[in-house]
């Protein structure tokens, strides 16, 4: 897989919040049911605003990752948000496999 540059992060990153929503439309209100997963999205979106000295919200994240000099990168960087942004991925993809169950169930 090729590096993503950090604006493609950027979009990564500003549009969590809304694929979120979109992956938990079959819940309704009942978050509960992917509490698990979204605290472990919570947390990598938490652990790339330490990678880029921001605050741990996705907006922030964004907005880091657009804003930073791109000599200001440290060897890594890019590489380590790119995984979080997959790992983040992964979880929205979990988020959404398990509202559509629960949905079926009901």
């Amino acid at each position: 897989m090729s590096i993503s540059g950090p604006s493609d992060l950027a979009i990564a990153f500003r549009s969590l919040n809304r694929r979120v929503a979109e992956a938990m439309e079959p819940l309704d209100d009942e978050r509960h049911v992917v509490a698990a997963e979204l605290d472990q999205l919570d947390a990598i979106i938490r652990e790339a605003g330490s990678v880029v000295s921001s605050s741990g919200v996705a907006e922030a994240v964004a907005d880091a990752l657009e804003t930073r000099p791109a000599d200001s990168w440290r060897a890594g960087q890019i590489e380590q948000v790119q995984q979080l942004a997959l790992r983040a991925g992964q979880v929205i993809r979990s988020i959404a496999e398990q509202a559509e169950r629960h949905a079926e169930r009901r």
